[in-house]
């Protein structure tokens, strides 16, 4: 087994312990979720367009009494991030841009708080907190003779096969019964790029401290948990 597998894997037994310890709590409920991204990113060593995407997970609802509590959530999710490239190393071109897939692994844990709570039915509420990504990368099917623009680095090393990143979170959520719609904006605390080994035709930085970014994501997620609060 592979060291990204035994990564997977780890995540995934998290999970469950941090389930079965949270079944409990008599205040405690879990559900599915899905949605839609909309993923930007922004480098020192290549321009980009913000790119869509999708997310699909479990979440976990752990609330105290009428007005506060913590969710935590386990999510894939799925960017196709266009950047600038060039096959010719250096030139530069507005219009040639590529689009590179990240995968993710996403652990949300936030704190909320319900600022309309309707006899624990209809409930509208306020979220902060962060998300540890793991696995964090791009990747591109017959990038080998691709290189990005403008800094002429060679695409196929852009999978940095980082281990987590930590992202700040917030947002609002509108829920009725079982089914709720969540709006949320995530914006990156770490450096996602600090461990990228990018090439160039002239020279080759094995340390990556010069490569740095920002990344930022809106999402949309539609809620549906498998019981109602009680």
């Amino acid at each position: 087994m592979n060291n990204k597998s035994l990564r997977v894997l780890f995540v995934i037994v998290a999970f469950l312990c941090f389930e079965n310890a949270s079944s409990q709590n008599k205040k405690y409920r879990t559900g599915i979720l899905a949605g839609y991204n909309n993923y930007k990113t922004s480098s020192n060593f290549a321009d980009a367009k913000t790119g869509n995407g999708f997310h699909i997970g479990f979440i976990d609802d752990m609330y105290i009494g009428d007005k506060f509590g913590f969710t935590f959530a386990f999510i894939y999710q799925r960017n196709y991030v266009p950047f600038n490239t060039t096959s010719s190393g250096y030139s530069y071109s507005n219009d040639n841009y590529k689009t590179f897939t990240a995968d993710n692994l996403d652990v949300p844990l936030k704190f909320y708080y319900n600022l309309l709570n309707i006899n624990d039915k209809l409930i509208v509420s306020t979220n902060f907190g962060t998300t540890l990504k793991f696995f964090y990368g791009y990747d591109r099917k017959g990038s080998d003779d691709i290189n990005l623009s403008p800094g002429g680095y060679e695409a196929k090393f852009l999978d940095s096969d980082g281990f987590v990143n930590l992202f700040w979170s917030t947002g609002f959520q509108i829920e009725y019964k079982k089914t709720a719609i969540s709006f949320n904006y995530s914006k990156s605390i770490s450096n996602p790029y600090r461990n990228i080994e990018l090439r160039s035709t002239d020279f080759f930085d094995p340390n990556a401290k010069f490569f740095k970014g920002n990344d930022n994501y809106f999402s949309i997620s539609f809620i549906c948990f498998f019981n109602n609060r009680i």
